[in-house]
């Protein structure tokens, strides 16, 4: 009777989770990263000079933006050039971590770059293109050089501390200006940029501390109050789509990783709550008090989304005119069409409020679809890996990349140069190296099905070992 022989095994092309965390390393990361970006967008006195739309209507004559859309801006370029500087850096050490798995997700954001970079041939708009690509190229190298040495479990203490950092930053502000005022009937909270921006950032600070916080239960105190800050700082902004997008991503994310049998029970019990509820409301009449309460006190527009509704229809129709490659990377708000837009709609409007509508406008339909065929695989592999290996970093990947999908209905930060789409990118630019094989070993068996279970009980294969994991849930 032949024995069962394991004669090769495929050899990890990936690098696994780390158990431990490299402190020195994340918290110089958190420094270059909070400073570059603090130093370019956030402002200490921004508190006393915001003004809520519904209290001062929009002023045509003295539009800040549309005046400087097409300056440049030498706080960016250094800002930018510093979180190259530190890519580069990284790029120039040796590290143990190998190199990028090839398929899918490599070639998208590969593509991604290079159709940015190409845009440069067909811009409406070649001085605004030329500076806003360079700015894409730096963010592209320092993502590249910190995600060859930082772990996603790393990755989400950066964004972490990145996140604690701003809000933190804000809070101290508002109180030393006064104008920290939660009682207040038009108060949003502030501090050192906008609200919506804010609101974002607390989201981020509630999801990194809410994964770290299971494998961490020595530091359950700590990112327990975390959690705590953040969920205070997002009702504070009275930012209803990061809070909707936010509760929906945790929610996908909980069913997705669930047993079989309680998502279906999950799915059952939701669609069940929301039929009562929505019955409850009609039988009793409580739709007014409903939506004022969703509103969070913020009732301008609800029926138009504030607005945005009728903005989408206005840049549809400009989309229309160069729909497969756009008007450029960065081309399309120029400070003629930010004054245009602004005038017709009587508030300042920068970006189109629709993560997939700016990419449609700026880099056409192949840039959109490329764009969510990267968020979309990037999905599919965290989905799979979380299945896996039950690790919390993949969740993490999971969870803010569910939250960039659901939240850029509505908004546009997962697409601009900020720390929101930089903690998306850092994500997935290392998802891309860390993701588990999940090859099958290459067994010759020529054995009896006795000496198979006998000699594949003799083997221990520790976890992650050959990037070979079973489900949990058996599917």
């Amino acid at each position: 009777m032949s024995a069962l022989t394991l004669n090769h095994v495929e050899a990890p092309r990936i690098s696994t989770a780390k158990d431990t965390v490299n402190i020195p390393a994340v918290m110089l990361t958190i420094v270059i990263i909070a400073t570059s970006f603090a130093f370019y967008y956030q402002s200490w006195n921004a508190s006393t000079s915001f003004v809520p739309a519904e209290l001062v209507p929009y002023d045509v004559e003295n539009s800040k933006s549309a005046a400087s859309a097409e300056s440049g801006n030498v706080k960016a370029a250094i800002s930018f050039l510093s979180l190259a500087i530190a890519g580069a850096i990284c790029c120039l050490f040796n590290t143990a971590k190998t190199r990028p798995v090839g398929n899918l997700l490599t070639i998208l954001l590969a593509f991604q770059l290079l159709w940015i970079l190409a845009s440069l041939t067909w811009t409406t708009n070649l001085p605004v293109s030329i500076r806003r690509v360079p700015k894409e190229l730096c963010v592209a190298l320092s993502l590249y050089g910190f995600s060859r040495h930082l772990c996603l479990r790393e990755i989400g203490w950066v964004i972490l501390g990145v996140s604690t950092c701003f809000i933190t930053a804000s809070f101290l502000a508002e109180i030393y200006h006064g104008t920290f005022n939660p009682l207040g009937r038009y108060y949003r909270f502030i501090g050192t940029e906008h609200p919506n921006v804010l609101a974002v950032y607390a989201a981020l600070m509630i999801v990194t501390a809410l994964t770290l916080l299971t494998e961490n239960p020595k530091l359950r105190w700590f990112l327990g109050s975390m959690i705590l800050i953040g969920i205070v700082a997002l009702f504070l902004t009275k930012s209803r789509t990061t809070l909707l997008a936010l509760v929906a991503a945790i929610a996908i994310a909980g069913l997705l990783k669930a047993e079989p049998k309680w998502r279906a029970i999950g799915l059952i019990a939701g669609f069940f709550a929301i039929s009562v509820l929505g019955l409850a409301i009609s039988i009793l009449h409580l739709w007014d008090r409903i939506g004022v309460a969703a509103a969070m006190g913020r009732t301008e527009h609800i029926s138009s989304l504030t607005g945005r509704v009728p903005l989408w229809l206005e840049l549809l129709k400009h989309a229309s005119e160069r729909p497969w490659c756009g008007s450029g990377y960065g081309a399309f708000w120029d400070s003629r069409m930010i004054q245009r837009t602004s005038e017709l709609f009587l508030w300042e409007i920068t970006h189109a409020h629709s993560v997939f509508l700016e990419a449609l406008l700026n880099v056409g339909i192949v840039g959109v679809t490329v764009f969510v065929a990267i968020l979309i695989s990037a999905l599919v592999i965290a989905t799979k890996a979380l299945l896996y290996t039950r690790r919390p970093e993949y969740q993490l990947v999971l969870i803010v990349t569910l939250f960039a999908l659901i939240h850029g209905i509505a908004e546009a930060s997962f697409y601009s140069l900020g720390f929101e789409s930089y903690a998306l990118f850092f994500l997935i630019y290392r998802l891309n190296r860390e993701s588990p094989n999940h090859q099958l070993l290459h067994v010759n068996s020529t054995s009896t099905t006795d000496a198979t279970s006998t000699r594949l009980d003799s083997i221990r294969i520790p976890n992650h070992a050959f990037g070979v994991m079973q489900p949990l849930d058996g599917g």
